[in-house]
């Protein structure tokens, strides 16, 4: 079993999360954000730059019940519509965050080729992590992203779990 989280994260000195988030009407989920005046507690001063983490609205995909393909592009789609504005509003840095949970074998494609040139129009860094993991601990995932006990059961049985 495979679980893919992506994360778009953008950063810039003069980047206004808040601004951006007004302005579009792409639906997201926000992880996480900073203003550039928000007072970083650790020096007792401001950022200094604006950051923004989101997330494709469904949350994850999961190999043999998400379309992984799918999953992905709404990363690119978010992107070929909005790069333009989010560098107009000050992002000098974006990355497309992927996170890999998997337990027995970890066999996956990045980005299918087509996704891949279609993201490589874009200064965008793709790091990852794996991670391997038990099935009770991606059970764990999946019950905090708001599956169902009934749900996760299915998808272990589609697994071969």
């Amino acid at each position: 079993m495979l679980i893919m989280r992506m994360t778009l994260m953008f950063t810039g000195d003069e980047f206004s999360p808040q601004k951006f988030l007004e302005s579009t009407q792409r639906p997201l989920t926000v992880v996480d954000k900073i203003e550039p005046s928000d007072t970083n507690d650790a020096f007792n001063e401001p950022y200094g730059f604006g950051s923004l983490d989101a997330r494709n609205p469904k949350g994850i995909g999961i190999t043999h019940y998400h379309n992984l393909d799918k999953y992905q592009l709404w990363y690119v789609k978010f992107l070929e519509e909005e790069y333009e504005e989010l560098h107009r509003r000050g992002v000098d840095d974006i990355q497309l965050f992927t996170d890999i949970f998997y337990c027995r074998q970890c066999n996956f494609y990045m980005l299918n080729p087509d996704i891949l040139s279609r993201i490589g129009r874009y200064k965008v860094s793709l790091p990852f992590s794996v991670y391997s993991l038990t099935p009770k601990q991606i059970k764990h995932i999946l019950k905090d992203e708001g599956y169902s006990k009934k749900k996760i059961k299915r998808i272990f049985k589609l697994q071969g779990e």
